[in-house]
């Protein structure tokens, strides 16, 4: 019973560990027909990669094809090297340096692919 003991406390050291983001939130989509598709948008202060981060679950799917009928995709709102995810957190410092200007920070972009309009 002692080694049962010792193997399931240590099974969560085993598996990737995932990092919780300060805040995230879903954001819903849904056509005319009733295609359903969401994204998670974030914020975290120890976010430091560009785009994909795998600590946060971001996954990079630029390369797998899109759905027939409905699809969304979070990517860089400015990007020379266009990468997607359904997951995106973000670190931008928000400080008084930077509110006394008249201009915004376009960090995340959404992008969507349906046959059927109006969502």
């Amino acid at each position: 019973m002692k080694h049962l003991l010792w193997i399931i406390l240590f099974i969560p050291n085993l598996l990737p560990a995932q990092q919780i983001p300060d805040f995230q939130t879903t954001i819903y989509f849904e056509d005319t027909l009733g295609h359903k598709d969401s994204i998670i948008i974030g914020y975290d202060e120890n976010e430091t990669q560009n785009f994909i981060n795998p600590n946060f679950g971001e996954v990079d799917i630029t390369n797998v094809p899109w759905d027939s009928m409905f699809e969304v995709r979070v990517m860089p709102a400015i990007a020379n090297d266009v990468k997607q995810s359904k997951k995106q957190i973000e670190y931008y410092m928000c400080d008084n340096t930077t509110s006394n200007y008249n201009w915004v920070v376009f960090t995340i972009g959404i992008r969507l692919k349906t046959s059927y309009s109006p969502l």
